[in-house]
This record gives C-alpha cells, structure tokens and sequence, in this order.
C-alpha cells in the first residue's frame, strides 16, 4: 500500500501495486477435474463393458437386421 504526503497509508492504489496473477480460478481447476475423470469413466466402460452393442443386442438371431413390418388389414 503506497503512502501519502504525510506517510500515512493511502487507500488508493497505483496500477503497479496490484497483486500478482494467482493462476487459474477454483472453479477451472474443479471443471477440468471433472471432465478427465468423466472421460477416464467413460474409457474404462468401453473398454471393460461386456456384450456387444447396438441395435443388433434387442433382436433375436434369427432375425435379420433388415425388419419387415407386416400390414394386416380390417375386413
């Protein structure tokens, strides 16, 4: 803090005396914590995750994967 005339602290401050760049917010650091563990998570179950996937798993294997829809009409 400077001081003034008769050395007194002064509450006004120069440009020169502001504090140095503390780094990144909390908030930035928590967020990016997050996003590497969400991936770290979402590797982890591909990767260890068991059966197969897709639109072929709810079908049974008999069936192609072409679905025909069979109309039946109202007398």
């Amino acid at each position: 803090m400077s001081e003034d005339q008769q050395g007194h602290p002064s509450s006004v401050s120069s440009v020169n005396e502001l504090p140095a760049y503390t780094g990144m917010p909390g908030w930035v650091k928590w967020f990016v914590v997050g996003a590497v563990v969400l991936v770290i998570v979402l590797l982890a179950g591909l990767l260890l995750g068991s059966g197969e996937h897709g639109p072929g798993r709810h079908m049974s294997h008999g069936l192609s994967p072409d679905v025909h829809v069979l109309a039946v009409s109202q007398p």
